[in-house]
């Protein structure tokens, strides 16, 4: 499958990332990929009277493509633009006004994918980041009669908060499960209390920006559920309970019993949730070697080593650690819960597996 995004014609030349499945053109700004899949990302530029340039060969719509000029195609350049890490905090920034979109813009930087530097066309599996886990967003640019040309036109210069949601997405996931789901928003930036964006739909949607609850929530909505973004606190209404314990760490260091979990249930720590990601022998109990995904300023993804690594009890640790108001856990308690099927549903839902 090769990807093509059509752009409509302007009065000056336009630089279009594709795609082309059997000879017709798909329209998509964001790709969903499985991890390690195959899909090629190809290049267009179209003039103004609608005259096609590519790489090789290949129809935009019902128009034939001629090969663009050799400058234009050694000019290509493939940005990846990873998010700052900053303890963004869109509650602190904007107050009340969150409701209206206002948010803490995310910082970018651009690292160009140099394997793909000249390159009309590429795909996903020929740089391991795009073909991993996580949301990865991209810019293409070239130089076409002395003009710099870009894929999206709002990053011609330099990617920025202000076009981050216009980028080429590769979005690829472990697996089709809950837990797969998840793996989606690895690489997303922390933002405490992302907001619904006018227009556009919420952050975390869009994978811009997540917290610890919209990382429980956002797998839920990828599966087709309408669970609405909600307050650790009002999360727990919409989840069936499974067990607590008066902490997560005992006072020897090991960990508490919980009940019996399951891959994609919620930890639950009052201001803090995660979901278990992978369940190590003991099966069915919690225990400092299995692997919990959170979502935290300073880290997305927690996880911890098979038991047998003396580092495991700290990557739980980690997970539960102190952290601001909305996303910190409370100190004297830990709990863990499972999905609550949707009201309409007629039996219970059985709680995700993880993906393989």
């Amino acid at each position: 499958m090769h990807v093509l995004l059509a752009l409509a014609l302007s009065a000056s030349p336009a630089l279009v990332v594709g795609t082309v499945d059997d000879g017709h053109v798909v329209s998509r700004r964001v790709v969903f990929l499985h991890e390690s899949q195959h899909t090629a990302i190809a290049l267009a530029v179209i003039e103004p009277d609608g005259r096609c340039f590519g790489g090789s060969d290949e129809y935009l719509r019902e128009t034939r493509c001629a090969v663009a000029p050799d400058d234009a195609r050694r000019s290509v350049r493939w940005m990846l633009v990873v998010p700052i890490a900053s303890d963004y905090d869109n509650v602190a920034r904007c107050g009340d006004a969150s409701w209206r979109g206002c948010h803490d813009p995310i910082r970018y930087r651009e690292e160009e994918l140099t394997a793909l530097r000249g390159r009309f066309e590429f795909d996903a599996t020929d740089d391991p980041r795009l073909s991993s886990p996580g949301t990865h967003r991209l810019v293409a640019r070239l130089r076409w009669h002395g003009e710099t040309l870009a894929f999206p036109a709002s990053a011609t210069e330099e990617a920025d908060n202000a076009s981050a949601g216009d980028l080429l997405e590769i979005v690829v996931r472990h697996g089709d499960g809950y837990v797969g789901y998840l793996t989606e928003l690895l690489g997303v930036p922390f933002a405490l209390g992302p907001v619904w964006m006018p227009g556009a739909g919420h952050q975390t949607d869009l994978r811009l920006a997540a917290d610890c609850v919209a990382l429980v929530v956002y797998g839920r909505r990828r599966m087709g559920e309408a669970v609405p973004y909600a307050a650790p606190p009002m999360l727990r209404n919409r989840l069936e309970f499974v067990g607590s314990a008066p902490a997560l760490m005992s006072e020897v260091g090991t960990v508490a019993d919980v009940g019996e979990v399951k891959p994609g249930d919620v930890l639950h720590f009052g201001f803090q949730t995660a979901v278990l990601s992978r369940d190590f022998p003991p099966i069915g109990r919690l225990d400092a070697g299995d692997l919990a995904r959170s979502f935290t300023a300073d880290a997305s993804d927690r996880r911890a080593p098979p038991p047998g690594n003396g580092s495991g009890s700290q990557s739980l640790r980690a997970a539960a650690s102190p952290r601001r108001r909305a996303c910190r856990p409370s100190p004297s308690r830990a709990a863990a819960f499972a999905p609550r099927p949707p009201p309409s549903a007629s039996s219970p839902r059985p709680r995700v597996p993880a993906a393989n």
